[in-house]
């Protein structure tokens, strides 16, 4: 298989990341981003978890405490794909403590299947309920080659694409009417 990854980086606003795989042969197979954390908050969606770090630490030793910030991490629906929270074995020391968030689909796959998961990285401030961020965050095109969202709060709405191979790419933002480019990456702040 091949595995291509993309980042588009917004700096101080969010990250969009485009993960595609191409498959060479024929096999049952588990596929999907993972990202590690040590604390997933309540509540959490079918596609999203707000996480945060508490303190860096190194062989169970803690170096130093993180200021409160946290992280949205919102995947596009994938039909059939499920999220999963791993936490550390319980006789991992205390300081250590990882969770390793998966959103994965799981099946067959065969030469020239092409896959895609579409994830939106969003650091915020601390809220006991990161819901209405994540009813923010809409996907506007996720097929292989192809990523784009429209993340709307407080105001503002913003659209952020992920087009490497250049295509065409007609979008209805509900927002500013119609957009339509070929760019093979482009950031748009509508407000």
């Amino acid at each position: 298989a091949t595995h291509e990854r993309e980042i588009l980086f917004v700096k101080n606003r969010f990250v969009l990341v485009r993960d595609e795989t191409t498959f060479d042969d024929s096999f049952r197979a588990m596929i999907g981003p993972i990202w590690i954390t040590q604390n997933v908050g309540n509540p959490c969606g079918t596609q999203w978890l707000n996480t945060w770090f508490s303190a860096h630490t190194f062989q169970a030793a803690e170096l130093y405490r993180t200021p409160p910030w946290d992280l949205l991490i919102y995947y596009a629906p994938h039909p059939g794909a499920k999220l999963t929270v791993a936490e550390s074995p319980e006789q991992t020391p205390a300081a250590s403590q990882l969770c390793a968030t998966r959103y994965a689909w799981e099946g067959d796959v065969k030469p020239g299947t092409r896959l895609q998961f579409v994830t939106v990285l969003l650091p915020h401030a601390p809220l006991p309920d990161a819901s209405p961020l994540a009813q923010g965050i809409e996907v506007l095109a996720d097929r292989p080659g192809l990523a784009a969202v429209k993340i709307a709060q407080d105001g503002r709405c913003e659209l952020a694409i992920l087009n490497p191979e250049g295509a065409m790419f007609d979008a209805d933002t509900r927002v500013a009417g119609g957009l339509t480019t070929d760019a093979r990456a482009a950031y748009l702040d509508l407000t």
